[in-house]
């Protein structure tokens, strides 16, 4: 709860207006304030600067026949009630500027809650940021993983067609020299020809 600063700008001046006659100041007048229409429960007002008043709910007006300013009762009043001696009860509002800097706080408010928001919409970006960064860097170098794999399959493979090729030249040479081996035995067995029969032993039958 709060006080809020009367009377509005326009409701200050007090004039006596008699049903006849000229209108004439009414300054130095008691002011009752009151919290309601009827006038039976003095209102809980504190002076221009917010000290309390006595008694309760009065104020003079000044040389001016000006309602000096005032603090209503501490319960965000934005009106009160106001009389002179016995004339009618009137409606005081409360000053608009008061009101503007209560709207002024609220946007203040307003404005740090944005803000606050805003910081950390901010810090869930760089994180999804950073996410996306480093979501990007281990795609990179998944993929370079498997380039590599990949790389080194081929050259698995190439050394394998190498193995295979000399594998095979090493089968041509060995029929080869089993040909040739052939070849050479036929050879040897042609040059020694056919068994010559062993001659008798001198002086046999």
């Amino acid at each position: 709860m709060s006080r809020n600063l009367f009377p509005a700008d326009g409701e200050q001046l007090v004039l006596n207006i008699p049903r006849s006659g000229p209108v004439t100041s009414a300054a130095g007048s008691v002011l009752l304030l009151f919290n309601d229409a009827d006038a039976t429960s003095s209102a809980d007002i504190l002076d221009e600067n917010q000290n309390p008043v006595f008694p309760a709910g009065t104020l003079v007006l000044d040389e001016f026949s000006m309602v000096p300013r005032f603090y209503g009762p501490n319960d965000d009043s934005e009106t009160i009630y106001a009389r002179v001696a016995q004339g009618p009860v009137v409606v005081l509002h409360m000053r608009q500027d008061a009101r503007i800097r209560d709207v002024q706080a609220v946007v203040a408010d307003v404005q740090d809650v944005a803000k606050r928001w805003k910081s950390t919409l901010d810090q869930i970006q760089a994180a999804q940021d950073d996410l996306d960064t480093s979501t990007k860097s281990v795609r990179g170098q998944a993929q370079q993983a498997l380039q590599q794999a990949r790389q080194a399959v081929n050259d698995a493979q190439s050394q394998i067609g190498s193995v295979r090729t000399v594998l095979d030249n090493l089968a041509s040479q060995v029929s080869a020299l089993q040909d040739s081996m052939s070849d050479m035995t036929t050879r040897v067995a042609a040059l020694e020809g056919p068994a010559q029969p062993v001659p008798p032993a001198a002086g046999g039958a």
